[in-house]
């Protein structure tokens, strides 16, 4: 006997269709607030030669994750909807970081910029970070 014989298979394939349908407009609406900012230069080792072209002007953003610790001395990790998301940092922000437990739910500030001629390389540079409610 076919399932979609009476119908009764259609239903729960509509309901899943709509589900999936909210849940990635969901996630798209959580990336964050965008708001146009002043550049802010920050010094990354051995970026200078690929961003020859020039960066295009910082993008405020905010956005959840979990936080996954210190990539280098000047470089955090968060993961975000399971791809990891590096971002500088400054030394008034260690104190913040060190109080954070990896695999803590995290909601951050940050700036992003785009080096101009390539769509793949951003710069990221974290403006604050506290833990997000459970």
């Amino acid at each position: 006997m076919n399932i979609h014989q009476h119908g009764r298979g259609k239903l729960p394939a509509v309901i899943f269709t709509a589900a999936i349908a909210v849940v990635t407009a969901l996630m798209l609406s959580i990336g964050g607030l965008s708001v146009f900012a002043e550049p802010s230069p920050i010094h990354v080792p051995g970026y200078e030669k690929s961003a020859a072209g020039g960066l295009t002007p910082a993008v405020k953003k905010q956005s959840y994750g979990i936080y996954e610790g210190l990539a280098d001395g000047h470089t955090v990790e968060i993961s975000v909807y399971g791809e990891p998301v590096d971002l500088q940092f400054t030394e008034a922000l260690e104190p913040r970081l060190d109080s954070l437990e990896e695999g803590s739910r995290v909601m951050f500030i940050y700036t992003e910029q785009r080096v101009k001629g390539d769509d793949v390389v951003r710069v990221r540079k974290l403006l604050s970070i506290k833990e997000a409610a459970k």
